[in-house]
Parts: C-alpha cells; structure tokens; sequence
C-alpha cells in the first residue's frame, strides 16, 4: 500500500484524508473548510547537459566560456556480504556526472534536477499550511513554495468554489524550449534561468461550466508561454471524463462513483468502427476473423472484465503500433518506445487522425499500403495469437482473462511459499492504460501494473457521508484483519464511510488506542 488513511484532530487542524506513512500530515484529503486532490503535472523536471572536459586536465570543464574546476565528494556505499564500494562523484554547476555510470557513453553528461536547485519554503511546511487552509487563498498560498511535487491541485471548498492550481518548480528554460534532447552546458546559451513565477503557473477559479477536472494532460493552452513536458498521457481519460460531467446539470455522489469506475476508451471507439469498415470493404475468409468484426461491430468500447471485444481491441492495439511504425524504427526501437505506453499512444492517435498517411506504407513492399490495410493486419494477428494462448473461438476470450491484478508484497517475490502468505490474487479486472479507471498493464502479458491508489468522494453538504476506499488494507501485518480488507470494496468499486464528526466516528471505532508517555 502507498497511502495509509488518517483522520488528524488537534487544536488547530481537522483534517482527514490519506498521507505516507511516517509523514504527519495528510496529502489528499478534506478539513471542513476545503478539499484538494492531486494528479501528476508530468514536468520535464530534469535535463541532461552535455558537458566539455578540458583536455588537459580531466577535473575542468567549460562552463559560460571559461574552465572552472568541478567539484568532488566521497562516498561509500556499503554491501552486505561485500566490501565497501568507494565512490567519487564529481559535479558541474548542473548537478553530477552521471556518464559513468552509464554503459558505453562516451560523451560527459551532468544531470540537473529541480528539487535539487529550487528555493522555498518546501513540501513540509507547504502540507502543514494546506491542511488548515480555510479557503482558495490561504490554499494558493500553502502549495506556493512546492518544489519536485509537481501537480495539478484541484480544489473546492464549503462555500461552494472550486478550483484548479498548478504546482511545483517549473524550469524556465533559455534558448532552445525543448526538454528531448541533451542540452549544451559549456556556454551558457541554453541554461536554466531559474523558475517560472508561482502567478504565472496555471490556476483557474469558478470556471464558467461549473466543473474541473485533471487527467495527466495539458494545463497550458498551445501555444503555451513556457516549456512543461512533451511526455504527457494521452487525451483519452480527460476526455471521458469531461463528457460524463457534461452530461448531466447537476452530479450526485453516485455520479462521481461512476466516473471513477468508468471504463471506457475514446480511442477504442473510434478505431473499433475503423477495423470493421476495413472488413466490410474487403470480408476475411477466417471464420474466427469474421466473428471477431461482428464483436467489434456491436462493442461501445467499454474495457469490461467480461467483455471479448475488449480483448480483442487490446491485442489488436498493441500490434497496431508495431504495424505502423515497426518497419521504419526497426523492431529493437519500436519495442522501446511500446514500453512507453503515453508516447505510443500519442503516435498511434497523430497518424490516426490523418495527414500522415505514409506511415501506413510498408517501406520494404512494392505496393502502397494504407490505413485499411493496417488496421486489417492487426485484427488478422491479433486473432491468430489470441487463439494460440487462450485456445477456442472469440466469444470466450473474455478480458479479465488476460487483464489480471496480482497485490504482490516485496516479500512475496522471494519464495512461494512467501508469496502466498504476504500477496493477494490475481484477480480478473476491468480497465486499460486510458479509461478513467486506469489499470495499466504490461505489454507482454497484460498483467495490471498500477492502478488507483485511492479514491475519494468528499460531500460538503454532509462531510459524514463522504466515502474512501484503498485497494488494499490500513495494516501492514498479513495476520491482521485489516491487511486486505479493504481490497474487496476496491475490486467491486465500492467505498466506505470516511466520517469526521466525534460522535459517528465513535459509533463505528472497532477499537482505541491510546499513546501515554512515560514520565523519565
């Protein structure tokens, strides 16, 4: 588990919500005035500088056009079982020399991160103002000084406001805007100059449709003022998200349960009904392929347990990619990039949408290929490799299947016998990398990777009702009973109770634990 649930009460703060264990404040939650959650900015908060050692002297390098002495520490890093490892790490005025220890890199590199340079008050005291912050500008000011939290802040409050903010240190970048490429280090042109302003960063109070909402994706319109990422998630999960808001005027509890629960795939839905005009154009003569379109055919592109279309669009997706781009990246880099699941994403969505149509052609064949013919080729696939390793016909190739959770313990990875003690499942689950309710998996085999965390629903019309559930238990101790026992509300989309007032938190306490110190 990553979050343990907290309530905090003390003279001056009631606040309940999630925080890691050992840190002493809550990082997702509400008190009785506000509430905030947060997703990843995805920031660039880091850039690799190519660095000039001076030839003769191995300890100097460039740096604004001049030779300056880079600077040395010792360390030791200790080995059980093994003699201590001494280490010298050299650093320029970007951070250390790391080209060491990477294999075959010939060229100095330095690595500047920006934590490492910030200012500011910091994370801690920024979590300690945020949880008594009583509205949007005591909360503005609380997260002002977060430096590598970068995240997109949604906030709203008692009074009825609701808000979005953007935090952390963003790097201010000169000359070239760009955070993909190593960045030169010896003369000064392409230096970070420092952070942009906190009132600069993205922040929006009251919007005009009454909702927000954040998703791993952009924050700043294009063309935007200043450099964040070029690593964002695809748009698939904000999009969904912004129609289930949009469709009603006003949202219910049950309605934010919904969304979270929500597993359906924009990107699904316009390429399912690609691959069967394909089909319809040119029939297959494989009878598994032809009931595999008419699945297709009737899917809305929900990624349900249950559902064989699902499966099938899975298979089919992961081998699209390979399909469109395999033959001019060359297998070896195409597989590197499939591992990023977001930027494969994107490229797949760029040439999906048209105007670069000489991806579709296979570079080593005489003909012209287009779009039908590989959308064609991926269900022909995908249907041939999914009768290898699920056998029978495509209405059993449900997705739960192959879309399996495994909670495995660290210890569980040692032994057998271990791992049935310490971890849970596997269990058959709904999602994908872009539904709302993101479970992303491995390529190779669709194993579940990660998925929600936590969720949360906060009511400020009765802060009692508000609901919370983990995916895995508050005990750390498989023999407790409540080492999992979260975990099945988690799997069924269910929630408990997360009350906040003495007299329902005492109606439903199991137990009290009271702490006395000693006298010395």
């Amino acid at each position: 588990g990553i979050w343990y649930e907290a309530h905090l009460q003390t003279k001056t703060q009631d606040v309940i919500g999630v925080t890691i264990p050992g840190f002493p404040l809550v990082v997702i939650g509400h008190n009785r005035d506000i509430a905030w959650g947060m997703t990843n900015l995805m920031l660039d908060a880091a850039d690799f500088f190519l660095e000039k050692i001076d030839p003769a002297d191995a300890n100097r390098v460039m740096s604004g056009g001049n030779w300056v002495r880079v600077t040395t520490r010792a360390e030791t890093i200790k080995v059980k079982g093994a003699p201590d490892v001494p280490l010298t790490i050299r650093s320029t005025s970007h951070g250390p020399l790391v080209s060491d220890l990477l294999p075959g890199e010939s060229r100095a590199l330095s690595y500047q991160w920006n934590y490492a340079v910030a200012q500011g008050p910091g994370e801690i005291d920024g979590f300690y103002a945020l949880n008594r912050a009583r509205n949007w500008t005591e909360f503005r000011d609380a997260v002002r000084g977060f430096g590598a939290v970068a995240q997109n802040v949604v906030y709203a409050d008692a009074a009825g406001h609701i808000g979005l903010q953007t935090v952390g240190a963003i790097p201010r970048l000169m000359g070239r805007r760009d955070g993909t490429r190593f960045r030169t280090g010896w003369d000064g042109s392409e230096e970070w100059d420092g952070f942009v302003p906190f009132d600069e960063h993205p922040s929006v109070l009251d919007p005009p449709q009454g909702w927000l909402a954040s998703a791993n994706n952009p924050t700043v319109a294009a063309p935007a003022p200043y450099y964040i990422s070029s690593q964002w998630e695809p748009v698939d999960r904000i999009t969904r998200i912004q129609e289930l808001l949009s469709a009603k005027d006003k949202l219910s509890v049950d309605d934010m349960k919904r969304i979270h629960l929500d597993t359906t795939v924009v990107t699904a839905r316009q390429i399912a009904p690609l691959v069967v005009a394909a089909f319809d154009a040119h029939p297959s003569t494989s009878a598994a392929v032809s009931i595999a379109v008419g699945l297709l055919r009737d899917w809305d592109g929900d990624m349900k347990a249950e559902s064989p279309a699902a499966t099938l669009f899975a298979v089919l997706y992961r081998r699209l990619f390979y399909e469109i781009f395999a033959d001019e990246m060359g297998d070896a880099l195409a597989r590197d990039y499939r591992k990023q699941a977001n930027v494969s994403a994107i490229m797949i969505a760029a040439v999906m949408a048209g105007g670069h149509d000489h991806w579709f052609d296979r570079a080593l064949t005489p003909s012209v290929e287009g779009r039908d013919d590989v959308l064609r080729a991926s269900l022909e696939k995908a249907v041939a490799e999914l009768a290898t390793s699920l056998g029978g016909e495509p209405r059993t190739w449900t997705w739960g299947r192959l879309h399996t959770l495994e909670f495995q313990h660290p210890l569980g990875r040692v032994s057998r016998l271990l791992d049935a003690y310490f971890s849970r499942g596997p269990f058959p689950v709904p999602g994908h990398n872009q539904s709302v309710d993101k479970m992303e998996y491995d390529e190779s085999d669709f194993r579940v990777l990660h998925g929600p965390s936590m969720r949360q629903i906060t009511d400020f019309s009765d802060l009692d009702h508000s609901l919370a559930v983990l995916p895995g238990g508050q005990s750390g101790i498989p023999a407790s009973p409540h080492y999992a026992d979260l975990m099945p509300l988690w799997l069924a989309g269910e929630y408990h109770p997360f009350p906040m007032t003495r007299q329902q938190v005492d109606s439903v306490a199991e137990s009290r634990l009271v702490l006395t110190p000693q006298n010395k």
